[in-house]
């Protein structure tokens, strides 16, 4: 009894074995495999920057001119709210491709980095005497 209860037991490892290292039909063809992995790189939103001049602005449009390795470009966004900027602003617009379109998700001013004075610029102290004295 014992024999043949420890053969079937074997004999039912072995199936469910060899029915586990059988690959499915769906999972061996290219085509699926391809398919499932442009629609996962459709489904992710890639984030893109661009950084220029506002042309013209509307409540659901922007256009900005920036410059790329020494061309000039026209660059056209959707905007889904709208926002507080004016002509002639530099911008950094952060935008993703959705339906063919650049719909902006951010859209911020570009702040003037204000030189730091050098030692030459530096006006002289007070507490130093004029050069042209001299003591006695």
């Amino acid at each position: 009894m014992k024999r043949l209860l420890f053969t079937l037991t074997l004999v039912v490892l072995i199936t469910v074995a060899f029915a586990a290292e059988k690959p499915s039909h769906q999972a061996t063809r290219p085509e699926s495999v391809k398919a499932a992995t442009a629609k996962a790189a459709s489904s992710k939103e890639i984030k893109l920057n661009a950084t220029g001049k506002v042309m013209e602005v509307s409540e659901t449009n922007l256009k900005i001119e920036r410059t790329v390795k020494e061309a000039s470009e026209i660059m056209e966004f959707v905007l889904e709210k709208p926002k507080k900027v004016e002509i002639g602003d530099k911008v950094n617009v952060t935008y993703i491709k959705k339906e063919g379109q650049d719909v902006a998700l951010r859209v911020a001013k570009v702040m003037a980095i204000k030189k730091s004075t050098t030692k030459a610029e530096k006006p002289p102290d007070a507490k130093q005497a004029p050069a042209g004295s001299a003591s006695k």
